[in-house]
């Protein structure tokens, strides 16, 4: 089933109908045609990364070859912090909007401030 992807607040896109996997990779993936699909429609081509949410946690996720359309690799090293019960999991995922997207990538890449510092009010 294809990943859905719905309006959720100001910030954010919801991402319904994806599975959550443990990977040997490094960092978060999603399947290469599905990342080109969010960076061409939902980022217009932006230079933005695509960045995502799941619990607590912001990421940034890269394309994969190889990986299902419908799930999201995640580090299996990391599997544990994700509140993943039993994986592979089907999850709901926050897709961040273009403009959320560039606050996070900045934040995280200059001074690493908590989530609630950052986007309170995306939730809007």
């Amino acid at each position: 089933m294809l990943p859905k992807i719905t309006a959720f607040s100001d910030g954010y896109y919801l991402v319904s109908n994806i599975y959550i996997e443990p990977s040997a990779e490094p960092s978060p993936a999603l399947e290469e045609n599905f990342y080109a699909f969010l960076q061409d429609e939902v980022y217009e081509e932006q230079s933005t990364p695509i960045m995502m949410k799941h619990s607590k946690r912001h990421f940034e996720v890269e394309p994969r070859s190889g990986v299902p359309i419908d799930v999201l690799e995640v580090p299996a090293s990391e599997i544990d912090d994700w509140d993943v019960e039993n994986p592979p999991s089907r999850e709901q995922v926050l897709l961040a909007k273009p403009e959320t997207a560039h606050r996070m990538g900045q934040a995280l890449f200059f001074d690493h401030p908590t989530d609630e510092d950052l986007f309170e009010d995306d939730f809007r």
